[in-house]
């Protein structure tokens, strides 16, 4: 602690402080309202001839921070003392005409609370929309004569006699957590480019593609975007289902013709899909809408122009060999071609007729006659059997039998 010159202010100071209040068990609603949070607090010291500027700079800071959000035409309210504070009414008086002006100054359109504001001072509040129309508070700015003086905060000013600042209380984003859960709301977890967790995912067709997959990821990961590579055993489908279910702006398919050409297959969250994108055309897109801060993401068709327009020059250094091999087919055809009317002529068909046809008859007679022969060979053996049993057989038979 010391003295300041009127020339060190104004003083900003700022911090993201965890603050904590009793809740009730039913107002508890997940992310939107906490009993411990944390807040984007800062506390600017100035003089009072400063203040309707410094406020006028925190109203500039809203409008430009949340619109890079997508929140835009803020529902705005100017609350005015409630019925228990601290500070005397002319302190209350001028902090109240401070907001106030700085309203008018900026033109922005605000309804009066009353006795909606703190204890120690009265405030503007930002009420913002979201996608389906509910108003979210989320900035809040507050004057305050009362705390600096009991504080006992002096200043030494230009007359070079000790005078009172003044404070101003801001939050832009107000707490973080009920913040990123509006954000949620906002957006139903389609987060655009730059704020999605994970901005690009690969997927490999088969085991032997992962490795290009891994090297595609380390590249885009070189320019500054958050990849994953989803090597898992399922179904391409079912991988390309799940990054739409986790809403991953895009998702890459690579695979044999991915590898030999240098492209990649290139889908979105929507369904939209093009192939045979380059890597560099891919990655230079995604990159633009990463640093421009776009609410949306880029049209595939887009990048499928870019791709017709500029092809890669890896493209067409590999096309050539490919003609070569065309070029060659047709003459092992003709050669082949020379060779087969020498040995399907009608003469040499006939010669060979001829000779391949007494063999087989040959064969075909002699199996007849086996056949003819073997059943007389084995009736005659089989008589003999038979005649041999009879003749032992009727020794011994019982006596029964005979009578």
């Amino acid at each position: 602690s010391k003295t300041r010159s009127y020339r060190e202010l104004p003083i900003r100071l700022s911090e993201l402080g965890t603050v904590y209040r009793y809740e009730r068990a039913g107002v508890l609603h997940g992310m939107l309202r906490l009993r411990g949070l944390t807040q984007d607090d800062s506390h600017i010291f100035c003089t009072p001839d400063q203040l309707v500027e410094e406020i006028v700079g925190v109203f500039d800071l809203t409008l430009e921070i949340h619109a890079t959000f997508g929140f835009t035409d803020p529902v705005i309210a100017l609350s005015t003392k409630p019925g228990q504070a601290i500070g005397e009414e002319s302190m209350w008086q001028r902090a109240t005409e401070a907001l106030r002006s700085a309203l008018e100054k900026s033109g922005l359109p605000f309804e009066v609370a009353e006795g909606e504001g703190a204890f120690y001072g009265p405030k503007v509040d930002f009420h913002f929309r979201d996608a389906i129309g509910r108003l979210w508070q989320l900035t809040t700015v507050q004057v305050d004569f009362a705390l600096p003086e009991r504080f006992g905060l002096e200043y030494m000013a230009e007359d070079n006699q000790r005078h009172r600042p003044v404070m101003i209380h801001r939050a832009i984003l107000g707490s973080i957590e009920r913040f990123s859960g509006v954000l949620i709301e906002h957006f139903a977890g389609a987060f655009p480019v730059w704020l999605a967790p994970e901005q690009v995912r690969v997927v490999p067709i088969a085991d032997r593609h992962a490795p290009h997959a891994g090297a595609l990821a380390d590249t885009m990961r070189a320019g500054g975007l958050r990849v994953g590579v989803d090597d898992s055993r399922q179904t391409v489908g079912k991988k390309v289902r799940e990054g739409q279910l986790m809403k991953v702006p895009y998702v890459l398919v690579v695979g044999d013709k991915e590898m030999d050409s240098g492209t990649v297959s290139v889908r979105d969250r929507g369904g939209n899909e093009v192939r045979d994108i380059p890597i560099d055309t891919f990655v230079s897109r995604v990159v633009e809408e990463d640093l421009s801060r776009a609410l949306s993401t880029g049209d595939v068709l887009e990048m499928e122009t870019a791709a017709l327009t500029s092809p890669p020059p890896e493209v067409e250094a590999k096309s050539a060999p490919k003609k070569s091999r065309a070029r060659k087919k047709p003459a092992t055809k003709k050669s082949r071609a020379k060779k087969s009317p020498a040995k399907k002529t009608p003469a040499a068909r006939k010669k060979v007729a001829a000779k391949k046809a007494p063999p087989a008859r040959k064969k075909t007679a002699a199996k007849k006659t086996t056949v003819r022969k073997s059943p007389a060979k084995k009736s005659s053996a089989v008589r003999k059997k038979v005649t041999a049993r009879r003749k032992s057989g009727s020794s011994g038979r019982s006596p029964r039998r005979r009578s």
